[in-house]
Formats: C-alpha cells, sequence, structure tokens
C-alpha cells in the first residue's frame, strides 16, 4: 500500500527536507518515527526538496508498506513528533502515485501552528498513468 502523509514545519532547526549525512533533516525525524510505528525501516519520498532554514504550511510524502495503519495513526505520529512538524493527513493512494512540486504562484503568509511566516504550498499529485489528483 502507497500512503499520502500530508504535513507541515517549521524548517528553522533542520537543514531541510532531505535527509543528510551531517545534518538533522525533516526527513530523517519523520522516517525515524515511522520505523518505530511499523517496527521496520520505512523510507518517506518528498514531493520536493526545501533548503536549509525553510518552512511548509502543506508538503506531501509518500511511503510503501504491506502494513495497516495503526489506530489513531495520525495522533500517535504527532505524539512521537517535535512541536515544529506536524502530519495533517494520511491517505491511501495507489502505487502509481506520487506528489508533484507544483507550489502556489507566490510565498502565502499563513498563520497556523507556527509563527506567521511566509510558505509554499503544494497542491498536486501526479499518476504514473497520467492522472493527476487535485487536493485544496
Amino acid at each position: 500500500m502507497r500512503f499520502f502523509l500530508q504535513l507541515s514545519y517549521n524548517g528553522k532547526q533542520y537543514s531541510g527536507w532531505q535527509r543528510q549525512e551531517n545534518a538533522l533533516s525533516v526527513q530523517e525525524i519523520l522516517e525515524d518515527n515511522l520505523t518505530k510505528i511499523f517496527a521496520q525501516t520505512t523510507e518517506l519520498t518528498g514531493c520536493g526538496r526545501t533548503d536549509s532554514g525553510v518552512h511548509a504550511a502543506t508538503y506531501y510524502a509518500h511511503f510503501d508498506t504491506a502494513q495497516s495503519l495503526p489506530e489513531n495513526f495520525i495522533y500517535r505520529i504527532n505524539r512521537m513528533l517535535p512541536d515544529d512538524i506536524a502530519v495533517k493527513e494520511i491517505f491511501e493512494v495507489s502505487r502509481n502515485c506520487m506528489p508533484d512540486l507544483m507550489p502556489s504562484p507566490g510565498p502565502t503568509n499563513i498563520s497556523s501552528i507556527f509563527i506567521k511566516i511566509r510558505f509554499w504550498k503544494i497542491s498536486v499529485f501526479r499518476c504514473m498513468n497520467g492522472g493527476r489528483i487535485f487536493r485544496k
């Protein structure tokens, strides 16, 4: 099964989205906690990369697993994550779907669980069969 995570993060403390050898990343934090929940190595693929210190109001990543989601998954993962990363939604998609980097026309000022700062929003997913799933 393939699952998409919709998440937000304040990137101030991170080297960006992508896992790196000598720096802490958002991907590393999420993968480590997913691995604990599923009791097996769980790798994420993000919809794009962010630089060090960059925030995301709406970011998507996917992972594959043969396991069912545990009860109260969102509550459980958010209890494990630091306060500057939040999973907002999880949903199953076909295995040929992946998030596409398709930001809004420009940065948006958003007040969220974080301070009021500028974010990029991602809103489109691409499936290998050419179809697109639009999410708001």
